[in-house]
């Protein structure tokens, strides 16, 4: 998910979603095949060096982006594997367990926190308890 290429920054919780959503796909084809896939995904956050040309997207990763990501993958068994800087920055967005593969530490994705279920609950639990305050200096003040 190069920045290039999907014009922002916050590509994070979009990696998660997709590689949910692989991980579904698979899951459901192992059910159904005779023939099973075995998989490992993994999710890792990293610089790269990027351009886009007519028909494909050339990149270059910087560091160890590319191996972590490709040890997660290894390690997991059918799950997805969130890196150290993926996990700190979706931490808000998500529940995972640490695990550590050899000297790699990864986090297991447990879910995917979905904030606009939650939100009409939310704004009306601030609006009863700024109501409340209100009502309570008005209290006073009497």
């Amino acid at each position: 998910f190069a920045p290039v290429r999907t014009k922002t920054f916050e590509n994070d919780r979009m990696a998660v979603e997709t590689a949910q959503k692989i991980k579904s796909l698979l899951t459901e084809h192992n059910k159904l095949m005779k023939d099973k896939i075995d998989f490992g995904i993994s999710v890792n956050y990293g610089t790269i060096v990027a351009k886009q040309e007519m028909d494909s997207l050339k990149f270059m990763s910087m560091g160890t982006l590319v191996t972590t990501a490709k040890k997660l993958a290894h390690a997991s068994k059918g799950e997805i594997l969130l890196g150290e800087k993926s996990n700190e920055r979706l931490r808000a967005d998500i529940k995972a367990d640490k695990q550590t593969h050899g000297t790699t530490s990864s986090y297991e994705l447990k879910e995917v926190k979905n904030k606009d279920q939650h939100k009409t609950f939310l704004s009306g639990f601030v609006s009863r308890l700024e109501r409340d305050k209100k009502e309570k200096e008005e209290k006073k003040s009497e």
